[in-house]
């Protein structure tokens, strides 16, 4: 069996599909597990990781000094994946960790999806927001964690310490004092592993420029389906390089689908603007063009001013 080997259509064809019987009320873990080639029996080794694009390991993986995932991520390991230290995968829109073996890890934030079809071990394991969800047979953990109304999908879930709920932030401090729940850097701080600094993105003016007329052209696209591919793909380019010089075109866009596309999302812009620290665009965005974004906005300002 043959992974494809372009990111889409990994998705789409392989790994979408997975996800209404894992949201079923008996999962096959067998007959899924089944639906993605067997581990290589070979082990690799790597030192801290950060992933800002699609990866598959083949066989079983060890991670020593941390993981990190980006946003639109998936991190694939057919074999057995251990991680010395922490993962952070507190993405802003998506992000996967799939595992075809066991996953042990020391601590874990999550606000992505994840798949381990061989169970977890884990010191602690938090997972937070309900737009996405781990999914295992099996969890054992010193301290389980989910938080904002996460619903995960665990056959069997054993923990000394279970916090779970919408709105668990008193209910932290009794195992963690020197926590704030509400501030990502104390978050990272318990959990690790410490961020890497990326400085700012440098182009060239013809580079910025071709950046610029690649979005115009997205603009024009009819098909909706096409028009958040060929955004999304200049998106990824700016968010690789950090080229906040694009945060103006950004704001273009939002006045354009404020003006033009009134039922169309903008969530990509507004959370791409954060990662640049553009915290100068967001402020001066008028409430009439976020459309039901503004409690966003607060949120969006703390993380760019962290950048």
């Amino acid at each position: 069996m043959k992974l494809p080997s372009d990111a889409d259509a990994l998705y789409t064809k392989v790994i979408e599909p997975m996800f209404g019987p894992l949201n079923g009320e008996r999962v096959p873990w067998k007959t899924l597990r089944a639906k993605l080639p067997a581990a290589q029996a070979r082990s690799n080794e790597t030192t801290r990781l950060v992933s800002s694009e699609t990866t598959t390991y083949r066989g079983s993986l060890t991670i020593s000094g941390g993981l990190e995932l980006e946003d639109g991520v998936t991190f694939l390991v057919l074999g057995d994946l251990t991680i010395e230290g922490g993962a952070w995968l507190a993405v802003r829109d998506y992000s996967l960790l799939l595992v075809g073996g066991k996953l042990a890890v020391d601590k874990l934030y999550t606000r992505g999806d994840v798949i381990a079809f061989g169970g977890i071990r884990a010191n602690l394991w938090w997972g937070a927001r309900n737009d996405h969800s781990t999914y295992t047979p099996s969890l054992s953990a010193t301290t389980y964690i989910a938080s904002e109304d996460r619903g995960d999908v665990i056959d069997k879930l054993t923990a000394k310490t279970k916090l779970v709920g919408f709105d668990i932030d008193a209910k932290l401090k009794k195992p963690f004092p020197k926590l704030d729940p509400k501030d990502e850097a104390s978050i990272r701080a318990l959990v690790g592993p410490a961020q890497v600094v990326r400085p700012a993105g440098r182009a060239s003016a013809s580079e910025l420029s071709e950046l610029r007329g690649r979005i115009g052209a997205a603009l024009e696209v009819k098909d909706r389906t096409a028009h958040v591919k060929a955004l999304r793909a200049v998106y990824a380019i700016i968010k690789k390089r950090k080229l906040a010089a694009l945060g103006e075109a950004l704001v273009a866009v939002i006045d354009a689908k404020s003006f033009e596309k009134s039922d169309w999302s903008l969530q990509d812009e507004l959370e791409l603007l954060a990662y640049l620290g553009r915290a100068d665009l967001l402020e001066a965005l008028p409430k009439k063009k976020l459309r039901g974004y503004e409690s966003w906005i607060p949120r969006l300002l703390d993380e760019a001013r962290e950048r």
